[in-house]
């Protein structure tokens, strides 16, 4: 395989990287209709939550009281948004299922 042929695949491997689905958000916080259908919730209990997702929300949150968590498919992808409280601030997080924080913003 030449140089230029495996730059050129490098290039589309790192394209194609990039172009990624985005992350899965509820009804009540996707502004883009077409996103909020798309995207199926279900709220889950605690000992739903996969280990590698509930480390994360223990590293971004550690002590914070987690209020609720939800897993969301969408286009064939799962993801975790879980909300917790802690420090007087209440934090909505969003998690690959491979514990990948995707999203973390602050609701009040």
């Amino acid at each position: 395989m030449t140089l230029n042929l495996k730059l050129a695949l490098l290039g589309l491997v790192t394209m194609s990287a990039a172009i990624t689905l985005p992350a899965c958000q509820s009804n009540k916080r996707c502004a883009d209709e077409q996103c909020a259908e798309a995207c199926k919730e279900t709220r889950i209990e605690l000992s739903e939550v996969p280990p590698a997702v509930m480390a994360t929300i223990q590293r971004e949150a550690p002590g914070g009281k987690i209020v609720e968590v939800e897993k969301c498919e969408m286009k064939g992808k799962t993801c975790y948004c879980a909300e917790v409280e802690t420090g007087g601030k209440t934090w909505e997080l969003c998690i690959d299922a491979d514990g990948t924080l995707t999203q973390k913003k602050m609701e009040n």
